[in-house]
């Protein structure tokens, strides 16, 4: 047992309370959610909200027979309140969230409900320390959150919430080794049931476990926010909230058949699969998603091999169109703001380099993949480096980067494919004998797991 976990057993016996109970009540008629936090033992003093959002004020309640103070969030989401504080409360308007960033993130609402990321509508102590929990409860429309109605946690889980649905849908799937709880906001046209749109989401989770088998957690909270649109899926993203949640708009007049090209979920459920990094490395991340995206796609037989390879070629087409002459570093540091394409695929072909190299060093014993399962969640780059040089045998990690690092970013693509024997011809993808033909071959090799 953690010393945490009997920390918070011995609090229990003894009578001790969480020193903080989060109260959410979503407005059954109107786009807004109503908060407050109530202070026990150990209470902080001073909150943030991880990004600035809507909220300009929130109400303090002091001890009995006191007025209530108004307290207003800094430039950067942060406040003070008093030391004998004893109730938080404010309303987060979902109509007035989404000017200020991504819609899935900020929140957004449709005439059956809400859907908002945890970290954009709840504040969290400054800092988040796991000496101190926190309860959760919600009332007004029926919630589905990663954490369930009632749950104890400690505050460091208000780093990562996840998203979290009121209002709307439900609807369970097994998929392989995970459980799906999805919330549907929404209607789909005459055909595009919920329940086709929950069956996509599962086939995306197995395919997704193509790379790996399981998810972080047995259980997965998605937010499936329907959109007047015809594309299948136009946006999606992953939090690695505990456990992990997914959000993704899919368009509300899209044909059925057309999620068979839909490519947002499985990419999104990848995130939970492969390695997530602490720190954050976008690039690399996004890369290895955009990478596996084709490689599952072709183990699980949605797609023809040559489909999948098909679509590769593209993509690194793209990206070296949107890179120019820039070279790789351009697209290696920070977050990503533009050059989405070159800085996918440039992570892409980075990962299926390595790939290569590895399974060309082992005789086709090791791939990124065993890599993968070294590593603990989360890691950092420089553990997966180590655990790429232990599977090669040998250092291949800095050499490999360093050149992507210095040369023009994705010019390498030509070279790979000459050597995996993947060309197109007249429009069509062909393969052809090459050194690492049998590689090319193992990397998308069907894959059914057991159970499925």
């Amino acid at each position: 047992m953690s010393a945490l976990a009997l920390a918070l057993l011995l609090a229990a016996a003894d009578g001790g309370g969480p020193a903080l109970q989060y109260e959410v009540r979503a407005s059954p008629d109107s786009a807004f959610l109503e908060v407050a936090v109530r202070r026990g033992p150990q209470a902080p003093a001073s909150f943030e909200f991880a990004r600035r959002g809507p909220v300009d004020v929130v109400l303090v309640e002091r001890g009995p027979g006191q007025d209530f103070a108004k307290v207003t969030v800094d430039d950067e989401g942060g406040f003070l309140v008093p030391q004998d504080w004893s109730v938080v409360r404010y309303r987060y308007a979902l109509d007035d969230a989404e000017r200020f960033g991504n819609a899935l993130f900020f929140g957004t609402a449709t005439a059956d409900g809400m859907a908002v990321a945890g970290r954009a509508y709840l504040v969290r102590p400054r800092p988040c320390t796991r000496a101190l929990d926190f309860t959760f409860t919600t009332s007004g429309r029926p919630a589905l959150t990663p954490w369930g109605d009632g749950a104890r946690l400690p505050v460091t889980a208000l780093e990562e919430p996840g998203f979290h649905v009121f209002g709307g849908r439900r609807c369970t799937r097994s998929a392989g080794a995970v459980t799906l709880a999805v919330g549907l906001l929404g209607k789909g046209a005459p055909g595009l049931t919920d329940e086709v749109v929950c069956d996509w989401l599962a086939a995306s989770a197995k395919e997704a476990q193509l790379l790996k088998p399981g998810f972080p957690a047995k259980r997965l909270v998605v937010a499936a926010v329907g959109v007047d649109a015809e594309e299948p899926a136009l946006f999606g993203t992953e939090r690695d909230s505990s456990p992990p949640s997914l959000a993704v708009l899919w368009g509300t007049r899209a044909s059925v058949p057309s999620f068979r090209k839909d490519w947002v979920a499985v990419h999104e459920l990848l995130h939970a699969v492969h390695p997530q990094f602490d720190p954050e490395v976008p690039w690399l991340a996004e890369g290895l998603s955009t990478f596996f995206t084709e490689v599952v796609r072709a183990r699980s037989g949605r797609f023809a091999v040559t489909e999948a390879w098909g679509e590769l070629l593209d993509g690194f087409e793209r990206g070296a169109a949107q890179a120019g002459k820039r070279k790789g570093q351009a697209f290696m540091e920070g977050r990503i703001h533009g050059d989405y394409q070159a800085t996918y695929w440039l992570g892409a072909l980075f990962a299926l380099s390595l790939d290569l190299r590895l399974r060309e060093l082992t005789g086709g014993k090791a791939s990124l993949e065993t890599a993968f399962a070294a590593v603990s969640v989360p890691c950092t780059v420089e553990q997966l480096a180590r655990a790429v040089d232990a599977a090669a045998g040998k250092p291949v990690w800095k050499a490999l980067l360093e050149r992507f690092r210095g040369e023009v970013a994705l010019s390498q693509r030509q070279a790979v494919l000459s050597q995996l024997g993947v060309r197109r011809e007249k429009g069509a993808v062909t393969f052809v004998e090459a050194p690492l033909a049998a590689a090319r071959d193992a990397l998308t090799a069907p894959i059914t797991r057991t159970g499925e």
